[in-house]
């Protein structure tokens, strides 16, 4: 029922990774492509196909490296240069508040 629900809000043309918490240090990964592309030629292969094919390359053969990065930008983050404390964290990431009934 879940992955349905997902599949359903998902955007035409796109490429998505999800990364969905399930435990104790550990997660579920789903990839989706929403295009019509076939990958019969070389046309095909466009670089958002390609960069999402390198990425879940890298996390199936990189994770414990991808996991120390993580941590070293979150500390990097957390601290301006001066190490004093700041209040938010990765301007890469645009969050959305669904609120607690979506």
């Amino acid at each position: 029922m879940q992955a349905t629900m997902e599949k359903m809000s998902l955007l035409p043309d796109r490429y998505y990774i999800i990364l969905t918490p399930s435990g104790e240090g550990e997660f579920r990964l789903t990839a989706y492509d929403t295009t019509d592309n076939e990958y019969e030629t070389d046309e095909d292969f466009n670089a958002a196909f390609i960069v999402q094919e390198g990425v879940l390359a890298m996390i199936r053969e990189k994770t414990d490296e991808i996991f120390t990065e993580g941590v070293h930008a979150i500390q990097g983050q957390l601290l301006d240069e001066d190490k004093t404390p700041i209040e938010s964290i990765s301007e890469n990431v645009v969050k959305v508040d669904f609120g607690k009934k979506q």
